[in-house]
């Protein structure tokens, strides 16, 4: 239970943290304009699309990847994926930009880095503390104009104990 509680706390942290962060999609409006929103926050694992007007990038998941406990502690390992979308070429197929669209993974990487390590104590919803280091990842193959970044983070909790009749 306590996964599924901090996973559900670390989505609505990231919600408010990428609120006001506008980012590229893969759409455009009436007039062949980009459209710019905030990522989507998922849990888990990208739902299957439901239509062809459903926007795949930009989002951010939240997944559970693994965890250990002891009479001390629990802890929760929690991948955090960026995926962005980041073309570099026109509708002619014309290079307009620099093959760069890591850098904008690694911005909003860095965002959710910095506001979880600006938590009071590194303590999410004053049950949650983050351990550090984290770490990312870039991985080296990625269906271009789409580019991810995985952070990997680390949850700390109490554990739960028995109250014995004694």
């Amino acid at each position: 239970m306590h996964e599924i509680y901090l996973t559900q706390a670390l989505r609505e942290f990231l919600e408010k943290t990428l609120e006001n962060f506008k980012m590229e999609t893969s759409y455009f409006d009436c007039d062949g304009n980009v459209i710019y929103e905030s990522p989507r926050v998922i849990n888990g694992y990208a739902p299957p699309k439901e239509s062809r007007d459903e926007k795949d990038y930009s989002f951010v998941v939240v997944r559970p990847m693994r965890g250990s406990a002891d009479i001390d502690a629990t802890e929760i390992k929690v991948d955090i994926i960026i995926g962005c979308f980041y073309p570099i070429e026109d509708c002619d197929g014309c290079v307009v930009r620099p093959y760069d669209g890591h850098d904008l993974c690694l911005n909003v990487m860095g965002r959710i880095r910095t506001a979880l390590c600006e938590l009071p104590e590194r303590t999410l919803n004053r049950k949650y503390q983050l351990r550090l280091p984290t770490e990312w990842d870039l991985p080296e193959e990625h269906p271009y104009p789409f580019w991810q970044i995985v952070l990997s983070t680390t949850w700390l909790i109490n554990t739960p104990r028995n109250i014995d009749d004694f």
